[in-house]
């Protein structure tokens, strides 16, 4: 038997959030609600996480991103 090999994330974060939220629809069968939320937060993780176009090579944008995410917010006097 050959293995097949996975296949690889898309390099572009759009593409690859409308594929995760396809996944979610179709082979997992999630409320539409659910999905919404999910393609809220990783857009929004798009738009705010510093260092994003190294995405798909490494998990420290995502790293940075959640930890900044669960420090307190800074008052400002």
């Amino acid at each position: 038997m050959v293995p097949v090999p996975e296949p690889e994330a898309p390099r572009d974060l759009g593409v690859a959030i409308g594929a995760y939220t396809d996944y979610l629809r179709v082979e997992r069968g999630l409320a539409a609600a659910t999905i919404r939320a999910y393609d809220t937060d990783l857009r929004l993780f798009g738009r705010d996480a510093p260092g994003i176009s190294t995405w798909a090579t490494s998990p420290d944008p995502a790293r940075a991103y959640l930890g900044a995410m669960a420090r307190p917010p800074r008052v400002l006097r």
